[in-house]
């Protein structure tokens, strides 16, 4: 099923005099329970094409469709709550609320979607327990190391019961074993839960474990393998 759907999606910058093209034509099709791996240089445009896939950010030219609904024709409320029902955000900085405590933290996508608090309370514990901080859950984000800090925001990502993860060098701060459990612990939810799966990287040994890996150069897709 065809989650997002890019058709000849631009950014374009302004400054000043010059004109600055991050992203110069980019198709491309996230279905679910897909895995996509987006390498390429610093500046090449990833991040800017996963906050465009994400709602986070508007292109200059081209379409981006949601589920088949044209960008165009959602207002803030409407992309605020595909944002929050339909897609989960993973960041290289934790971006955790410090503080609050871990179960918290899981907790508040549930809340500002409407969730009620005993069923955000008891579905972020489990989560919680799932990947094995179930005796962290009272913690501030101070009080957990980095790869318990993200696993925290990989099961934040996960309360809505997305459609789509988008994680942006999700392993980048970690160091190499810890790394590698968060990488595996995100492919582990792409099997059991058929959530698509895109991840802004520059470790090409984890993007290949991703079933797609999309090169981008200068702001284009270069190449899809």
């Amino acid at each position: 099923m065809e989650i997002i759907n890019l058709k000849r999606v631009f950014k374009i910058y302004k400054r000043g005099g010059s004109v600055v093209e991050v992203l110069r034509g980019i198709d491309l099709v996230i279905n679910s329970s897909d895995t996509y791996a987006i390498v390429g240089a610093s500046g090449v445009g990833k991040s800017t094409l996963l906050n465009i896939m994400g709602a986070l950010d508007n292109c200059t030219e081209g379409e981006v469709l949601y589920h088949g609904v044209p960008s165009g024709t959602l207002d803030e409320q409407s992309a605020a709550r595909f944002r929050n029902r339909s897609i989960g955000f993973v960041f290289q900085s934790h971006h955790l609320l410090p503080e609050f405590t871990a179960l918290e933290n899981v907790m508040l996508p549930a809340l500002i979607g409407g969730v009620s608090k005993d069923e955000a309370l008891k579905k972020a514990t489990e989560l919680l327990g799932e990947v094995g901080l179930k005796n962290r859950v009272s913690h501030k984000p101070g009080e957990l190391s980095g790869g318990e800090q993200q696993r925290t925001a990989i099961v934040r990502a996960l309360i809505q019961d997305p459609d789509v993860v988008l994680a942006d060098e999700p392993t980048g701060n970690l160091d190499t074993v810890t790394a590698k459990e968060v990488f595996d612990l995100l492919l582990d939810i792409n099997k059991a839960r058929a959530t698509a799966l895109v991840v802004v990287t520059h470790n090409e040994t984890l993007a290949g474990k991703l079933s797609r890996t999309i090169r981008m150069v200068d702001g284009k897709i270069a190449a899809e393998l």
